[in-house]
């Protein structure tokens, strides 16, 4: 069995609270780290120091993005699946809408398709 992906290190088991509050520690504490400098540089990757706010940026490009075809598939079955009942629900408040337009304003020109096959 594949182990999922939020479960892979003990600091991913940590609650959202907990963790937004470690890693705003570990932020603040290498903004203070580079405080004296305006350009640092750390295994290739540049990161520039802010000095308003003493954030940093970082320049990040991905090179390749690995998914598996069939969990892609997958992803995209379910996203379809969940986006059913929205669609259905925008149609009914559609259809309503138009319905109290033609109530209250019968001169509106009501619009019809009407196919005709030829013998």
């Amino acid at each position: 069995m594949v182990e999922p992906h939020f479960a892979a290190t003990a600091v991913e088991d940590l609650p959202r609270t907990l963790r937004r509050e470690k890693e705003a520690r570990q932020r603040e504490a290498l903004g203070r780290s580079i405080e004296g400098s305006a350009h640092h540089e750390t295994n290739g990757t540049n990161f520039e120091v802010q000095p308003e706010t003493g954030r940093t940026d970082t320049d990040v490009t991905i090179s390749l993005l690995k998914i598996p075809f069939f969990e892609l598939m997958l992803f995209f079955i379910k996203a379809l699946f969940a986006a059913l009942p929205a669609l259905f629900l925008l149609g009914v408040l559609l259809w309503l809408a138009g319905d109290i337009l033609m109530a209250y304003f019968p001169q509106l020109v009501k619009m019809q398709i009407i196919f005709k096959i030829p013998n």
